[in-house]
């Protein structure tokens, strides 16, 4: 219940629907796509019968979309439409139905503008709505049991997904089709810190993200397409390194002729942080000697929405003055 809320009033959960697997259907080529005629998505009976009677459940479509196909301006329109759905004093949570290949970096910006005490929950489905065994109807029932329990309150923007639950800082799909798709890398119990990450007001309507690109820097990779994205203007990059945040020498040797633009380092190493101990010409160490600001547990998805948002935030940030801020986020 919201401070807001009067004692007597019945729960409400507004579910805000985008699209992806969770609403879509096989057609007869057994290519699964995105079904509009489905509607907002349905709990069986069996479930359904063990949500409290009294409980109030609003659909509204936001989007129809494929994740993958999702823009950062799509996001915005979503973390919006939670706002606007958190501006009823009776809505006690919202729940979020989204795709999965990009359910991580929708849970990262969610989080990021999330500033009620009220839990936002995002979920989904492996499976399509008219699989034999779908996995969606589970997961919506799980999000809204979490939506309406007090725990959830006051501690941000949640995954919900395969008898999971997760914070969505550090999210991640682990798994192409198993049930338990996502998994968290985060600090071990007890490491973490207890206040609330860092968090932003959303940006006013008609404002966009910089564009800020994600570059792989594995072995064998060459400064080709970092040089050619900062030729075309881009306004910031993720790196997508090795290990605790080392690359090779010469993507690391273009990364430090323009420090000038932000740059965050992150591993392709599925657990762990980002740690810029070694040194050498492409050594995690050095880059971040030269400006570069290492992305801690993010991967790179979420470390990209943080990155776009805080120069949404603040146009005229620096590597300098973003590194401190970045660290509020994680």
């Amino acid at each position: 219940m919201s401070d807001s809320q009067t004692a007597n009033s019945s729960p409400m959960i507004v579910v805000l629907t985008t699209g992806g697997t969770i609403a879509s259907s096989t057609d007869a080529d057994g290519v699964v796509r995105n079904d509009t005629a489905l509607g907002a998505p349905q709990l069986p009976e069996h479930l359904s019968s063990q949500l409290p009677d009294e409980l109030r459940i609003e659909a509204r479509e936001v989007l129809s979309k494929d994740s993958s196909q999702m823009t950062d301006d799509d996001r915005l329109l979503v973390c919006r439409a939670i706002a606007a759905a958190l501006e009823d004093p009776q809505v006690t949570a919202v729940v979020v139905t989204h795709g999965t290949d990009s359910l991580a970096d929708m849970a990262m910006a969610a989080d990021l503008y999330h500033r009620d005490p009220r839990p936002v929950i995002i979920t989904g489905a492996q499976r399509p709505a008219d699989d034999p065994a779908p996995d969606g109807p589970a997961n919506l029932f799980d999000a809204y049991q979490v939506a309406l329990s007090e725990s959830a309150r006051g501690i941000g923007a949640l995954v919900v997904f395969g008898r999971a639950i997760m914070q969505a800082r550090g999210v991640a799909k682990w798994h192409t089709s198993d049930e338990l798709g996502f998994a968290r890398n985060a600090p071990e119990e007890g490491e973490s810190a207890a206040k609330r990450p860092l968090t932003l007001a959303l940006p006013d309507e008609g404002t966009t993200w910089p564009r800020v690109e994600c570059v792989w820097a594995g072995t064998g990779a060459s400064a080709t397409a970092l040089s050619a994205l900062i030729n075309d203007g881009i306004s910031a990059y993720v790196l997508v390194a090795m290990g605790m945040g080392n690359l090779p020498s010469k993507v690391a040797a273009v990364a430090k002729e323009h420090a000038e633009i932000p740059c965050v380092l992150t591993s392709s190493v599925p657990r762990g942080a980002v740690h810029p101990v070694y040194g050498g010409p492409g050594g995690g160490a050095e880059l971040v000697d030269a400006g570069a600001i290492a992305g801690g547990w993010l991967r790179a998805g979420q470390a990209r929405i943080a990155l776009a948002a805080l120069l949404a935030d603040d146009p005229a940030a620096t590597p300098a003055t973003l590194a401190p801020r970045f660290a509020e986020l994680i």
